[in-house]
């Protein structure tokens, strides 16, 4: 139980730090120039990928397994691609357009992992 709470925490934290550097860089149009700016998301993100594999690994989930667990992991692609298309794009138009769609796919996969459904709220 400690693990998934753990897992979960983080993943919470990751999606809101995302959604308040994305603000900070693309609204505000100001770099991240605090060292520790930069560095705590990917200590962040390791330590949640670290927690959702020790998590897989103890309940025996594969991809193949469930339906969910192969969406959620998909999704995660989905974010990590978005997100980084969103801060490296020249254009503000589509810096937010990819942010926006970052951000609703970080929720997606908090969604999928909490209701254990690919498409939570329809199935």
């Amino acid at each position: 139980m400690v693990l998934k709470h753990l897992h979960m925490t983080l993943a919470y934290i990751s999606v809101l730090g995302f959604i308040a550097r994305g603000l900070w860089r693309i609204g505000l149009g100001r770099p991240l120039a605090s060292r520790w700016l930069r560095v705590t998301p990917h200590v962040i993100d390791t330590l949640l990928l670290a927690t959702g594999v020790g998590l897989a690994v103890q309940l025996g989930m594969w991809p193949h397994h469930a339906p969910w667990f192969t969406t959620k992991l998909l999704l995660i692609v989905a974010y990590i691609g978005l997100g980084i298309a969103a801060f490296r794009s020249t254009a503000r138009w589509l810096r937010w357009i990819l942010f926006m769609a970052a951000t609703g796919t970080g929720c997606w996969v908090i969604a999928v992992a909490w209701t254990r459904s690919p498409l939570p709220g329809l199935a």
